[in-house]
């Protein structure tokens, strides 16, 4: 019995610390290069933070961004809901090909929020400064480098 015991709190306690470890692992950021350009890209693979995304943020530097995570490929739609500066959505494939790219704007007071959609199934979009696509060139089937350790997440369902 004490044994049973003993043996059910050392399994609690294993399970513990690998929930919490694995999360630790998990870099604020990283490095992303799109058609050799590298941005540093915060990561959105909650539900909660891809749902957040870039809220409330009044400004984006030229060489950053937020990579959003989906555990499988998919159509996906994106919008710009309390967003205040506009931003590119490059769709990507999960091969890192660029699928399209769209140019989202800040709503004008009294518009409604547009939705921006993937051109077929993708597994990631990445959000950076409005025009960076189009000052560096970056268009549909450019190839997109990511992080072997973006793959090992355990990204939350959609």
């Amino acid at each position: 019995m004490v044994q049973r015991l003993f043996f059910c709190f050392a399994c609690g306690v294993m399970l513990m610390g690998l929930g919490s470890c694995g999360e630790s692992e998990v870099p604020e950021r990283v490095v992303v290069s799109v058609d050799g350009q590298d941005f540093q890209v915060e990561l959105a693979y909650t539900r909660a933070k891809r749902g957040q995304g870039l809220m409330y943020r009044g400004k984006l530097g030229a060489d950053e961004g937020m990579l959003f995570l989906f555990a499988d490929e998919g159509q996906r739609s994106f919008y710009m809901k309390n967003c205040w500066i506009d931003l590119d959505a490059l769709f990507i494939r999960a091969d890192g090909t660029i699928a399209n790219i769209h140019t989202m704007r800040v709503p004008k007071e009294g518009q409604e929020t547009g939705y921006y959609d993937s051109d077929g199934p993708v597994k990631y979009v990445l959000e950076v400064r409005a025009g960076t696509a189009k000052k560096l060139g970056i268009r549909a089937e450019a190839k997109v480098v990511i992080p072997k350790v973006v793959g090992r997440l355990m990204v939350e369902g959609d």
